[in-house]
Formats: C-alpha cells, sequence, structure tokens
C-alpha cells in the first residue's frame, strides 16, 4: 500500500489560545471528514468525502491515505480496535475490515439511499441508519443485513444506551426508540427541526443536537426540553465519555464541554478557531484531548 504523505499547516499560535496545537487541511482537491476516531493520542482514522479514509499511526503530521474502493462519500465508521471496524456511506455501503483498511469486503443491503450512522452492541449486533427512513440490523456481523423501517423521513443517528435500549434522531424532529434491541420502534416528533446526534448519560438523561435548538431529556425520551451550550449555532455532534463529562461541536461555534453530566457547558477551544467553519465529529482520547473533524479538509487536535 503506497502511502500518500498529507501536509499540515500550522496556524499562528495566537489562535490557539492555549486549546489547540495544530489544524491539518487536504491537498487540493480538499475533501470534507464526516467522522473520526482516535483509540489513543497516537493512531487514529477520519472518512469523508470520495471515499477517502485517512490513517495516522505515528501521532504526527503525517497520514496516510488508505484506498477503499469506493468513492462514494463516507459518513460514519464503527471500530472495536485498532485492526476491525466498519465504515457507511452514500448509496447504502458498508465496508468491514478485519486488517486495520489493508483490505476491506463490501456489504451487500440491497440499500440504495445512503446510511448516515452505524453502530455495534457487540461484536455481531449491529445497526445502521440513513437517508429515507432506512434502518438496517444484522445479529451476524458482515452478514445478514435485514431493514425495519417505521419511517421515511431521513435518519442521521443511531446510539445504544446498553444492548436493549437504543434512539435514532433524524430530520423534523422525529425520534425513534427501542427497548428490545431493535425488534421493536417507538417513533415521536420533537419540534420541527432537523436532529443530528443522541447520546444518554444514564438510562434517563440525554441529549439531542439539532440545526437549531438542542434538547435534554430527563425522563427516559419521553419528553425533551431545550438546553443551551454557550453558543448560537448548528449543534452536529454530542459525545458523552463518562456520566459526567461531554461534548457537543458543530457550526460557527468553539466545542462546548461540560463536567456535572449537562448542567453547566462550557466553550473547551478557541471561537476564532471554530467561527466560520462546519464540524461535523470529535472523538475522545481522554480528560485532556480530542480530534475534531469538519468540511473543508479540517482536523483539529485540542488540548
Amino acid at each position: 500500500m503506497k502511502a500518500l504523505l498529507l501536509s499540515l499547516l500550522l496556524l499562528p499560535s495566537i489562535l490557539f489560545a492555549q486549546n489547540s496545537d495544530w489544524t491539518y487541511r487536504n491537498p487540493s482537491p480538499q475533501n470534507d471528514f464526516y467522522a473520526i476516531k482516535f483509540f489513543n493520542q497516537n493512531t487514529g482514522y477520519v472518512v469523508g468525502s470520495d471515499g477517502i479514509f485517512l490513517k495516522n499511526i505515528s501521532g504526527s503530521n503525517d497520514w496516510i491515505n488508505v484506498p477503499t474502493n469506493t468513492t462514494r462519500d463516507l459518513y460514519a465508521m464503527h471500530f472495536f480496535d485498532v485492526n476491525t471496524g466498519y465504515l457507511t456511506g452514500a448509496g447504502g455501503v458498508i465496508l468491514y475490515t478485519s486488517n486495520g483498511g489493508a483490505t476491506w469486503t463490501s456489504i451487500a443491503t440491497n440499500n440504495g439511499y445512503a446510511f448516515r450512522s452505524i453502530t455495534f452492541i457487540n461484536q455481531n449486533t449491529g445497526f445502521a441508519a440513513g437517508d429515507h427512513g432506512e434502518l438496517f440490523k444484522t445479529t451476524s456481523g458482515i452478514t445478514g443485513w435485514q431493514p425495519n423501517n417505521v419511517t421515511t423521513t431521513n435518519l442521521r443517528y443511531v446510539y445504544f444506551y446498553d444492548s436493549l435500549t437504543g434512539y435514532v434522531c433524524g430530520d423534523s424532529g422525529k425520534v425513534l426508540k427501542t427497548t428490545n434491541c431493535g425488534a421493536n420502534w417507538s417513533i415521536q416528533t420533537v419540534g420541527t427541526e432537523n436532529l443530528f446526534s443522541v447520546s444518554f448519560v444514564n438510562s434517563l438523561t440525554g441529549f439531542l443536537t439539532a440545526r437549531v435548538g438542542s434538547m435534554k431529556t430527563t425522563d427516559g425520551g419521553n419528553t425533551w426540553n431545550n438546553f443551551q451550550v454557550g453558543y448560537a449555532g448548528e449543534e452536529n455532534i454530542v459525545k458523552f465519555v463518562n456520566v459526567n463529562t461531554g461534548y457537543v461541536c458543530g457550526k460557527e461555534g468553539p466545542i462546548s464541554r461540560t463536567t456535572d453530566g449537562g448542567l453547566i457547558w462550557q466553550p473547551w477551544c478557541s471561537y476564532q478557531l471554530f467561527s466560520g467553519n462546519k464540524f461535523k465529529d470529535i472523538s475522545i482520547v481522554d480528560s485532556a484531548t480530542s480530534f475534531v473533524c469538519g468540511t473543508n479538509g479540517w482536523i483539529i487536535r485540542c488540548y
């Protein structure tokens, strides 16, 4: 596999205000990045437009362009470890690797719509959600993906709190919930905005991010109320690493962090760094380090 080393552009140190140490830009034409996963401070992956899959194995400024044998946009990934994981994206594509991207297996789903999100609750049981209400499940890993569609609304994110309880959110305020590992789904409409992601800190308290006005529940998703993260802008992703610490990032604002389970949110990275940019995903390595990716070739490492 021939490595393509990609250049890094260092922004002036004044821009980072103690929070970030570098930004990365992809050579022209610049790819949009939609999902990022770092396993530690040295090893991470990012996926994006035109089937791009980039790999960092040294924690340095060098990224390796790993062929995926597709030119379709890749929107999401789920990795169990540095070797084994799935990618998914436009046209219903699902790709599987067991050797860190050296080879890929294409999985047939008979779905012509884009998958926007993928997650697994164990090595065999996984879910993929996407446009036109596509919601697929497998109980045998790379084979046996079957549809279980309960809406035709575009779905953007699938999340499981535990092995039985899961949520899917999508356009026009649609929220789906299962309490039996996807055997049945209930559906509710929470406002009218498009919903981008969902995360829970316990069985009752969870968060939805939205194009305008993100929401919080304290009763297991029965009711939702607006919550503020400290800036006005599109909030694309919310992730919690434990019951106390969570992060939100999106468009026209910094990363916001909570350390008290979502009661108070405060900026965690510089406003200047995020102004005018649109960030799509965040990977939290530890309490001090996160990586964020976005459109126009942006990858940011935040301290």
